[in-house]
């Protein structure tokens, strides 16, 4: 995938801002050195979309509706509650009238904009507690797959082409309400073809000086500049830039905010730690 071009300003930080980077993840791996492990391990399991079926897609897709807007540790639990239900859900997801169907005739993200139809859909927002909104997101991509298996046994190849800036409002726009720019990152996350900016990556590329804004949350337009910057330091990092490495170096900018620019507690005098 092309990240797209509009990052010509970084030239002068980009030596400190990857000096900076390697100090940081030594101190990382030094003192969380499971962090290396996991990002060797992210690494090692991302979906190559080049290659990859529609059932290996599904299984990292529609897991991603879950975690927007929503506590990690809260999604991963409901993410495996739900597992077993949605193991290749993504076909009966697709047909009018399935067991799945869910319609959102009224607007926004309350429950009252939907019906539920469907008994799976009744059964997973009942005894899962699932939202509707949530449901519907993943009903969408799960339909926008069927579409594309239906024509190549690769139906996200296509992404290796695309640049980011493109692809991103053409996904929105495939897979329907609930995907935003965010949640749709999280899932290109997965394939190695880019980085989700959420508030710990952007915290860290602030720290190395290739990041001005003062709002840790980003907008469309920032979200792809985000991107950007971080393709352009793998490439400063890397002598080649692959899907492996590049998911590694996002797990990295993500880790090194949450353990090491975290709070540390320096008890008073007297005191000892809680």
């Amino acid at each position: 995938m092309s990240i797209g071009k509009g990052v010509n300003s970084l030239e002068h930080n980009l030596k400190i801002a990857v000096d900076k980077f390697v100090q940081y993840r030594q101190q990382l791996y030094s003192e969380f050195p499971h962090t290396e492990i996991d990002a060797v391990e992210l690494g090692k399991n991302i979906v190559d979309a080049n290659v990859a079926s529609a059932e290996q897609i599904w299984d990292v897709l529609w897991p991603k509706p879950l975690y927007a807007n929503a506590k990690s540790d809260s999604a991963d639990k409901k993410v495996d509650a739900l597992r077993d239900s949605l193991q290749g859900a993504w076909k009966s997801m697709a047909i009018e009238g399935g067991p799945f169907e869910i319609d959102r005739p009224g607007r926004g993200f309350a429950k009252k904009s939907f019906d539920i139809i469907g008994p799976s859909a009744q059964q997973i927002v009942r005894e899962f507690r699932i939202a509707p909104h949530r449901l519907c997101a993943i009903s969408g991509a799960a339909k926008n797959l069927s579409t594309r298996a239906e024509k190549s046994d690769t139906p996200f190849a296509d992404l290796i082409s695309s640049d980011l800036p493109v692809l991103l409002p053409v996904l929105k726009e495939n897979f329907g309400f609930g995907w935003g720019p965010a949640t749709i990152l999280h899932f290109l996350t997965d394939l190695g073809l880019a980085c989700k900016p959420d508030r710990q990556l952007v915290r860290t590329i602030k720290a190395l000086g290739i990041w001005e804004k003062t709002r840790e949350q980003v907008n469309f337009r920032e979200a792809i500049k985000v991107n950007q910057i971080v393709h352009v330091l793998a490439e400063e990092i890397y002598e080649e830039v692959t899907p492996e490495k590049f998911r590694v170096l996002d797990k990295n900018l993500m880790d090194i905010s949450k353990y090491l620019f975290k709070p540390r507690f320096v008890p008073a005098v007297g005191c000892s730690p809680p």
